[in-house]
């Protein structure tokens, strides 16, 4: 039996990774954002702990 993980995932999370990504860091990111550089951190953090995605690289 496999577990599976509680996560509720939202478009914001996925629009968080992919500023990170295009951007190349999470304070970059932010600003073009409009958030501060911890909730993209969280949100990505979110993604990687509810298996949606593998670890993401954070040398962003």
């Amino acid at each position: 039996m496999t577990r599976r993980a509680n996560i509720r995932f939202e478009l914001r999370h996925l629009r968080y990774f992919v500023a990170a990504a295009e951007c190349g860091s999470f304070r970059k990111a932010a600003d073009a954002l409009g958030v501060q550089e911890a909730a993209v951190s969280r949100r990505v953090r979110g993604i990687e702990g509810g298996g949606v995605l593998g670890d993401v690289d954070r040398g962003l």
